[in-house]
Formats: structure tokens, C-alpha cells, sequence
């Protein structure tokens, strides 16, 4: 059975499957704005809840919705297209089909906004998989969209297990209303994010004040820099942190 037959049955069976890409639609208003498109196209749209809603906010505009696992949205609706939405998409692809649909999406517009995932899914496939059969990190996925996209713009998502990249470069005024609109998501993150860190680190951080907001983002910060930093600079400011953090929690 294809890959795509699976996500037939999902969706047959499952009325709520596919619908999560609702969850972006601040995001794309936002490119929407930036980028005032005349057609969009959801690439991997799964039942088309965020095309019905831009629809309804931006009725001057043509959207489109393309789907193979989704009866009459499984054939590509134009062959061009100003802006292309494609989100939690590529993470269900297999790794060796990635470059042609990749290609195909370029060719359709060079301005794209991709939503990456990088973790296994809670949901698995009628055959017994994970739904995400291709889990990569951030820079997999640079390298290979690099190939087909003169611009690559990374940019923080409003999840700790995603990715956003663009294809189009953003005015810094945008950048900064991206980063307004994603803080709020970012800061209860990180809130749940410490909180599950902590449990871990018992024997580190003796108490958790759970009401100082400051203090948890401070620990969060030290346990990030911990885990991934590498450079001396970054050695240097974990023994500021964890000086601080001795007094503030009197060892």
C-alpha cells in the first residue's frame, strides 16, 4: 500500500485528521499582508480548514487547496501561484521523494512558507509506522530546499518541535511583527518546557518558585545554553548563570 493510500484511510476515518493547519493562519495573514498575493496555494491543505478561513478574511484574493489523500483536492489546481502555504507537509514524505516534490513546489512559486517537523508523530499509519517517516533537523532541510530556492529565511516557530523556513526574504519591520506575534506561543513553551526541565534536574535546582516568571525563563536559559552550547563564549556565560542562579536560590 503507498504512502498516500494511508493517508486516504486516515482521513476516511478520521473526521479530525488534517484540519491542524487552522493553527497557522496569524502566520500566513501575516505573509499575506507582506506579500499581497493575487492566488495561494495550501500544498498539502489535508481537509482545507485554513483555506476556508482566508477565504472568509481575504475575499479579493484566489485560494487554492492541493491534498493526494483528499478526494477532489488530489490534483494540483494551477500550475503557478504567488504564494504557497506548506505546513507540517514534508515530515510525512519519504526521504527519496522529497527533492522531486520540493522541486514541484518551487516551480509553482518562490514564495513559499514551510512549517518543518522534527520529531516523530503521536499518530501511526494503518501499516503500523510513524506518521512522520522522515525526521530531520532544521539544517537537513536548509540544505535541501537551498537547492531549489535562492533564499532561505529561518525563522523561530511558535513550537519547540517545528521549524519555520521561508523562501522570500522578509523587511526587518516584518521580522519583528513575526516575532510579536509568535512570543506569546514561545513564552508558554519555554514556561512548560522549564517546568518538565526542572523535574529533570532535581539535583541541580533545589526549588522551583513556579510564580517567579523571570527566574524560570533565567534557569530555562542556563539549561539551553547547557545542552547545546559549544563555544567559549557560551562556557563563559554558563558560569555567570550558574553563580547567579546558586545565589538567588541560596545553595
Amino acid at each position: 500500500m503507498s504512502n498516500i493510500e494511508q493517508y486516504k484511510i486516515l482521513h476516511s476515518k478520521d473526521s479530525t485528521y488534517g484540519i491542524t493547519g487552522g493553527a497557522y493562519i496569524d502566520e500566513v495573514c501575516l505573509f499575506i499582508d507582506f506579500l499581497k498575493p493575487k492566488t495561494v496555494l495550501d500544498y498539502g491543505c489535508g481537509k482545507g480548514a485554513l483555506i476556508k478561513e482566508l477565504s472568509q478574511r481575504y475575499q479579493n484574493i484566489e485560494f487554492y487547496g492541493y491534498d493526494p489523500a483528499i478526494p477532489g483536492r488530489d490534483k494540483l489546481p494551477v500550475e503557478k501561484a504567488d504564494f504557497v502555504i506548506n505546513t507540517d507537509v514534508l515530515e510525512h514524505i519519504p526521504e527519496d521523494e522529497l527533492p522531486l516534490l520540493i522541486k514541484e513546489i518551487s516551480q509553482i512559486s518562490q514564495n513559499v512558507f514551510f512549517v518543518l517537523h522534527h520529531y516523530p508523530a503521536e499518530q501511526i499509519l494503518p501499516n503500523g509506522e510513524n506518521a512522520h517517516c522522515t525526521v530531520k533537523p532544521p539544517s537537513w532541510y536548509y540544505e535541501l530546499l537551498g537547492r531549489y530556492f535562492k533564499d532561505i529565511v529561518a525563522l523561530e516557530s511558535r513550537s519547540s518541535f517545528t521549524s519555520v523556513v521561508l523562501t522570500f526574504k522578509l523587511l526587518p519591520e516584518w521580522i519583528h511583527k513575526y516575532n510579536s506575534l509568535i512570543e506569546p506561543y514561545n513564552l508558554q513553551n519555554d514556561i512548560q518546557r522549564i517546568q518538565n526541565e526542572l523535574r529533570e534536574q532535581q539535583d541541580i535546582f533545589k526549588i522551583l518558585h513556579k510564580n517567579d516568571l523571570n527566574l524560570l525563563l533565567f534557569k530555562y536559559r542556563f539549561l539551553r545554553l547547557i545542552s547545546f552550547g559549544r563555544k567559549k563564549q557560551h562556557y563563559k556565560q554558563k558560569v555567570i548563570m550558574l553563580k547567579d542562579i546558586k545565589k538567588r536560590l541560596a545553595w
